[in-house]
């Protein structure tokens, strides 16, 4: 436990920026001020108890999934946001007394009787938080007979300034991680291959889709013996290279078709440049195209967003993998004037006039850009 009110604020913003140690950290609270519990939690859409020292798990539990709504306590500080709350300056003696929360849950723990703490907004909204939802509430729990003094109000309206900030920071850093892992799993369902890269060629990020065009060893090498982002040939190395300096020195775009030792259609690379804010420091976004993929388009997919039967979504997929009507017609064992039948409903359906038109629809919108498994 910390020594000095110096020494609580380091761990407390230390409790911020791993998001642990909480609980230890408000236990330390407790003992400084000689409660008998305590609590800090934020507040949005639910409860999220952080640290309630003095209450065993089961307490807890029934505090925040029944207890809470009927803390009058936290009622109380609620009406004035961000102000200093003593329960003996707020709440009759008798009433508390009487009260649920109590009679029911505090009585029989600890005793905890008497409450100083606040209600607070938690910083400005930033990012994904909920504008004017999310609040603080910091709390410390006396026995009866023992209510705290001025002198210690003053020392936890010092706390309470610095637990809003930890808990912005806590907010920021969450919302950021939040946003990380839902952009890196949005990449990982593209079929198309991404990488980013240093402005020296090595990478330091790529989706699901690089990972299995570089497994394939057919003229793409994430990261060679240098960790660098690499084609099956020096000389396309070397271009690849340049492109990607120049995308992240001097901003410009390029292109290079890359190709590969099986002889299939060349790897179809777009290099283009990234800010430093998105990257860190300057480097470039590389895009990788295989013309040769077949992976299958997502069934049930194509069946919700244009509004077609199982059978009809089959066709769709075959098309846009490539398949002429006579390829389509053997595979599914039907003769080619039925099929023509059921492509006139499915540009009825989806109001397309033209084969061409059909496969814009599918290929520029979301089913363009993944298969089923999620690329």
């Amino acid at each position: 436990m910390a020594n000095t009110f110096d020494e609580s604020i380091e761990e407390l913003y230390d409790c911020a920026l791993s998001n642990s140690g909480w609980s230890r950290w408000m236990d330390g609270m407790v003992h400084r001020f000689g409660g008998v519990g305590g609590l800090v939690a934020a507040t949005g859409c639910d409860l999220d108890v952080l640290g309630m020292p003095g209450y065993d798990a089961q307490t807890q539990r029934a505090y925040a999934e029944h207890f809470f709504s009927q803390d009058l306590w936290a009622i109380r500080a609620d009406r004035r946001p961000g102000a200093l709350y003593r329960s003996d300056h707020d709440i009759p003696e008798q009433q508390f007394a009487e009260s649920a929360i109590f009679q029911d849950l505090l009585r029989p723990w600890n005793g905890a009787f008497h409450c100083i703490g606040t209600v607070s907004p938690i910083g400005p909204p930033t990012g994904l938080a909920l504008a004017g939802r999310e609040k603080f509430i910091f709390g410390i729990h006396r026995a009866q007979r023992h209510p705290f003094s001025d002198d210690e109000a003053r020392d936890v309206v010092r706390i309470v300034r610095h637990v809003s900030h930890a808990l912005a920071v806590r907010r920021r850093l969450r919302d950021a991680d939040t946003s990380t892992r839902a952009g890196l799993a949005a990449l990982d369902h593209l079929l198309v291959g991404v990488v980013v890269a240093e402005a020296s060629g090595a990478v330091r990020y790529a989706n699901r889709s690089a990972q299995v065009m570089d497994r394939e060893g057919d003229g793409l090498v994430l990261r060679d013996r240098s960790g660098k982002l690499a084609a099956g040939h020096g000389v396309q190395t070397e271009v690849l290279h340049r492109l990607i300096a120049t995308a992240a020195g001097a901003g410009r775009s390029g292109a290079i078709a890359l190709s590969r030792p099986s002889g299939r259609r060349p790897w179809q690379v777009l290099v283009a440049p990234m800010s430093e804010q998105a990257a860190g420091r300057p480097g470039a976004l590389v895009l990788i195209g295989d013309p040769a993929d077949a992976a299958p388009y997502d069934l049930a997919a194509i069946r919700g967003l244009l509004g077609l039967t199982a059978a009809e979504a089959a066709v769709v997929s075959a098309l846009a993998a490539g398949d002429d009507l006579k390829a389509i017609a053997d595979q599914r064992g039907v003769a080619i004037g039925t099929l023509r039948v059921q492509l006139r409903d499915i540009f009825e359906k989806t109001g397309v006039r033209r084969q061409s038109d059909l496969l814009r629809l599918v290929l520029r919108g979301p089913l363009g850009a993944t298969r089923s498994g999620g690329g």
